[in-house]
């Protein structure tokens, strides 16, 4: 069962009741291990809806869900606001649908009452949450070592396509009349999955969550304490469980799904310089340059490209720019001093009108001296 149940979490939940009916059909006429494959994995639901009509003086038939909780030996299936169990036999052209009734086992009795409270609660927590469509039921069993354990589902399925599917199996303990406590361990699991407004796709998502609490009850009224801790703990839960679809999931896949069409638009436009450098006759810088975008582009991917782009083609320009006017600078300076070896060499100053000659512009006068002197 263990194998079974960790393949199914790693399959699309929008395909769980055509993975669940295969592994079924593997298990064969093995009663034992489907049964106990069966009460392991109860999603998704298939709700009884085509209720009859109610004959003269029998109570009012109400939509329910079907799983193991409810399932008779027999094959049909027990109504929570009847009693009757409804057998089901599909063919291809019609539905024949028979009804037959089994009396209550004793020590189910103060059980089934307490059943038919939690339905009539947990209805109105399913119009209030998933509206008049949605259809939720509760079904009760006693455990063997005291105490019970309860199943509460709801469905949900919209026109476009969308469900919701969200089961909370209850396992009570027996209460602390010296503490007046009572422990809950709640198992919780939904299967959520819709189709967008094109109907090219579908998403799908599924969460399971445990939680174990204990609560204070009160001895004069312990079915009312029942209904109320348990109320509160499958509220919380559900509430979490929308909470992480909303903020966490959907937001996470839209993102993926952004970026894939961002790295495709990226592609093309990678695909289409490299299309125009093959039809383009360009010099070696501007062949050059194109290469660098491509490359670029294949490595970032990202809108960060185009800016790079620009920053590398006005750096290249302002290059060119100055390498030109260095050369510039050089013809000149070339020039200048051809012209100043052919230019007449410059006299040497001398004493003019009484006024003394600076001392550095004096030097040749005191070489000579130097000269004569050796």
């Amino acid at each position: 069962m263990d194998s079974a149940s960790a393949i199914l979490k790693k399959t699309n939940p929008a395909e769980l009741a055509q993975n669940v009916a295969a592994i079924e059909s593997l298990i064969g006429n093995d009663k034992a291990t489907l049964q106990a494959f069966r009460h392991k994995n109860i999603l998704p639901f298939d709700p009884f809806t085509t209720v009859p009509p109610p004959e003269k003086g029998e109570k009012v038939e109400k939509p329910f869900l079907n799983c193991s909780y409810n399932r008779a030996e027999k094959g049909g299936y027990r109504s929570p606001w009847t009693g009757r169990y409804y057998l089901i036999n599909k063919t291809a052209s019609e539905i024949d649908i028979s009804i037959y009734e089994k009396p209550v086992p004793q020590q189910e009795e103060d059980l089934r009452h307490l059943e038919n409270i939690a339905n009539e609660v947990w209805e109105a927590y399913t119009h209030l949450y998933y509206g008049h469509g949605g259809i939720g039921s509760v079904y009760m069993k006693p455990l063997d070592k005291g105490g019970f354990e309860g199943l509460f589902g709801v469905h949900k399925r919209t026109e476009e396509n969308g469900a919701w599917d969200s089961v909370h199996l209850v396992k009570v303990d027996e209460p602390d009349m010296l503490e007046g406590t009572c422990t809950y361990r709640v198992e919780s699991a939904v299967v959520m999955s819709l189709s967008p407004a094109n109907d090219q796709a579908t998403i799908s998502s599924s969460l399971t969550k445990d939680t174990v609490k204990t609560c204070n009850i009160r001895h004069n009224h312990m079915n009312g304490s029942h209904l109320e801790n348990i109320g509160t703990i499958l509220e919380d839960v559900e509430i979490d469980f929308r909470s992480r679809m909303e903020r966490v999931d959907i937001p996470k896949t839209m993102d993926v799904v952004e970026s894939i069409y961002r790295k495709q638009m990226v592609g093309s436009a990678v695909h289409l310089i490299k299309e125009r450098t093959s039809m383009t006759s360009i010099s070696n810088a501007g062949a050059g340059m194109i290469s660098e975008i491509a490359n670029m582009a294949n490595k970032k991917r990202s809108s960060a490209v185009m800016a790079a782009m620009k920053r590398n083609e006005k750096l290249r320009e302002n290059n060119e720019k100055v390498a030109v006017d260095k050369d510039t600078r050089g013809d000149i300076l070339n020039d200048f001093k051809n012209n100043l070896k052919v230019a007449a060499p410059v006299p040497t100053p001398v004493q003019v009108g009484g006024t003394p000659t600076p001392e550095f512009l004096n030097f040749r006068d005191k070489l000579k001296k130097r000269e004569s002197k050796q």
